[in-house]
């Protein structure tokens, strides 16, 4: 394998400025990325998933709630049918079919628990009353909603991070309700919104969910580089 593996980027947004977080935050911690789109072929897919050696699945719109056995809720937004039926197709042959390292960002961590078998909330602010405020200010894009974000016990991210807690930013206002199969808690907000799932068995296989934007707080707090730089050394392996 060539010393800068090959990370997947199913691309669900159109707007550059997004997409271009993603591929900096893998470009700039030892990785390739590479992307393929919505209107790629069968063919095309089965040699991205082939190709690359770990895979990034992004955050974005909602999905519909028929996926996980929920309701519609007048919050939501959701993806265009053709692209959340792609994105689920990537996503469900490589968790399920390979053994490839996956980071999932924001709706990519949801995406990784409805895989699994789990549930979402549609909408925490009026399902979780008791919540923080888990959602980025619309008028002021630049600005971050930052709150402390608590590792698990046995959280694989203790190792990653270096630490026990960290600040993370939000971006969301829907999240994991029931855990998916052979998935685990790694992560709390103060709130007790679950913030990161990872496989049980995590030294078996890099496969985590993060519910906040590490690609957006890379430059700014560097802890948050260490997740790429830990599925690009798992991708590497």
């Amino acid at each position: 394998m060539s010393k800068s593996p090959l990370i997947g980027i199913p691309q669900i947004t159109f707007k550059q400025e997004t997409y271009d977080k993603y591929t900096h935050a893998v470009s700039s911690n030892g990785g390739t990325p590479v992307t393929i789109t919505p209107d790629s072929s069968a063919a095309e897919r089965s040699e991205f998933i082939h190709k690359c050696h770990g895979f990034i699945f992004m955050g974005g719109p909602d999905f519909a709630p028929e996926r996980y056995g929920g309701t519609l809720h007048p919050s939501m937004k959701m993806l265009e049918p053709a692209i959340e039926d792609f994105y689920f197709s990537v996503a469900t042959t490589v968790i399920r079919e390979t053994a490839k390292p996956v980071l999932g960002i924001c709706l990519g961590c949801q995406l990784i628990n409805v895989i699994m078998g789990g549930t979402l909330y549609e909408d925490i602010h009026t399902q979780v009353p008791s919540c923080g405020w888990h959602t980025r200010q619309g008028h002021a894009p630049n600005l971050e909603t930052m709150h402390p974000v608590a590792f698990t016990p046995d959280s694989p991210l203790r190792l990653i991070f270096g630490c026990n807690t960290i600040c993370a930013n939000s971006s969301h206002h829907q999240a994991i309700k029931a855990i998916g199969n052979n998935l685990t808690i790694a992560a709390r907000a103060d709130d007790g919104i679950v913030e990161a799932v990872a496989l049980k068995n995590c030294f078996s296989r890099f496969l985590i969910g993060l519910q906040w934007h590490p690609e957006r707080l890379t430059e700014t707090l560097y802890p948050h580089a260490r997740i790429f730089q830990a599925l690009v050394h798992a991708a590497r392996r």
